[in-house]
């Protein structure tokens, strides 16, 4: 498929937050000004994504559905090339606004160590929601809009002294018998094989969701240093978005279905009172965080008006990230481990200093 509209792309469309952002594409007036490639992991399970086109899509809405496993470095490597051939190619516009959506959480009774890794063999959270991504961006930055935007779902939980998961009596991630857990990067080859702990199943999974997350914090911070010191990227911004505490997503779906069940139905039930009463509020609608991503991303006005480079967004105010986060050591650290892991070549990103 061939366009000449500025191009969108959001990843893990067929997810509760990419479906709210669908959603709010749909009824903005990005569905007729650009084109949306909407990619999935797997075409075959993307039936609500395609229910959704087909029967909210306006006359006029171009987009194209694609497959994109983030679990499988090599596929990230192909689409991204096939995007860029495209675009260079002036079949396809290049991308104003990149929507990092696709994410997975695995944490139960039975997470106090890894349980899943990627084809890849790393620990599946790490790549899915950072790795993959970090290779992503690089890739694609020869194809995006001089003035385009990347935005990044992020997550209160990077963040281990966040109170929020205390204060909804849920989970304390920081001590327990002894060990404090408020450090959360110690090393890239930790993160890459997955930290095991000894303490609470639940509690070790949500930690390493939480580290995935803090390693996209981390990225934003020493990505938009070397874009602003790019002449030909100076003018491209990241971000990162923390959607709040959503109900009805697939990220829950290795969840202790207790859980899963509490959340489904306070989501569902009170979830849009506490969208109405605090928009910014921890409990949030997907399509209330589908609205924040899409703003973060195209809109120049208002909030954005200013520009988004390096901004934690909360919902739609701007958000503090945790002091680790802003560890520029660390932030190195993790961007020359990242690079290792990923093989990148010369030749494969347009950005001027990558090593």
């Amino acid at each position: 498929m061939s366009s000449t509209k500025p191009t969108i792309l959001l990843t893990g469309a067929n997810g509760g937050l990419g479906i709210g952002c669908v959603q709010n594409i749909l009824a903005s007036k990005y569905a007729e000004t650009h084109h949306a490639i909407y990619t999935v992991r797997s075409l075959d399970s993307a039936g609500t994504l395609r229910s959704l086109l087909d029967a909210k899509a306006q006359k006029g809405h171009s987009y194209e559905v694609l497959a994109l496993d983030l679990g499988d470095l090599k596929e990230v490597r192909e689409v991204a090339s096939s995007l860029n051939a495209r675009i260079k190619s002036h079949t396809l516009a290049p991308i104003t606004g990149l929507l990092l959506n696709a994410a997975m959480q695995d944490a139960n009774s039975s997470t106090l160590t890894p349980q899943i890794f990627t084809p890849d063999t790393h620990e599946a959270a790490f790549q899915i929601n950072y790795l993959s991504p970090f290779l992503l961006v690089l890739l694609l930055l020869g194809s995006m809009h001089p003035t385009g935007r990347i935005v990044l779902v992020s997550s209160y939980m990077h963040n281990a002294l966040d109170p929020r998961p205390q204060q909804m009596g849920i989970y304390d991630l920081t001590k327990k018998s002894g060990r404090d857990y408020t450090v959360m990067f110690e090393s890239v080859e930790a993160w890459r094989r997955g930290v095991s702990y000894e303490d609470d199943a639940y509690k070790a999974g949500m930690r390493r969701y939480g580290a995935s997350k803090l390693g996209g914090v981390m990225f934003m911070y020493e990505l938009q240093s070397r874009l602003l010191s790019d002449p030909k990227l100076s003018g491209v911004e990241i971000c990162c978005l923390d959607p709040g505490a959503m109900a009805n997503t697939a990220l829950m779906r290795n969840s202790p279905p207790v859980m899963r069940v509490a959340i489904g139905i306070l989501g569902r039930v009170l979830g849009p009172v506490f969208t109405a009463v605090s928009p910014n509020g921890t409990f949030r609608t997907p399509y209330k965080s589908g609205s924040d991503l899409l703003k973060t991303g195209l809109e120049r006005e208002g909030a954005y008006k200013g520009g988004v480079a390096a901004v934690y967004w909360d919902g739609g105010r701007k958000g503090e990230t945790s002091l680790e986060s802003r560890d520029g050591e660390k932030q190195k650290l993790l961007w020359r481990g990242s690079l290792e892991i990923v093989g990148l070549k010369e030749g494969e990103t347009v950005l001027k200093d990558w090593r």
